[in-house]
């Protein structure tokens, strides 16, 4: 859930909240955020910076943590928008549309 969501606002920049969360599961296997309970979970996600230690450890892409990072601005109105993720070149470095040759 997206700072902002928490405090009961939502805007289309949550959207892209929720892909970086997926974005990081996927690539280190756990959530960007974590707390015991619900209130410590949310205050987390609102107060605490996020971790990139996994995603060093790991040697996870330049591309690839710097495209979390954008998702994850705690500032909606600094988040990355949809038109610059799609152009994000940790997405367009395996676009079809870019890579037109690999449907062939």
């Amino acid at each position: 859930m997206a700072p902002e969501m928490i405090e009961g606002k939502a805007y289309p920049q949550s959207d892209i909240w929720s892909l970086g969360v997926i974005a990081y599961l996927m690539l280190l296997g756990k959530h960007p955020f974590e707390g015991d309970t619900l209130e410590a979970l949310f205050d987390n996600i609102k107060n605490k910076e996020l971790n990139l230690y996994y995603l060093v450890k790991l040697d996870c892409s330049e591309e690839s943590k710097d495209f979390i990072i954008k998702c994850l601005n705690k500032d909606y109105n600094k988040r990355i928008t949809t038109s610059e993720c799609l152009e994000h070149p940790w997405i367009t470095k395996f676009s079809f549309r870019k890579n037109s040759n690999l449907i062939n």
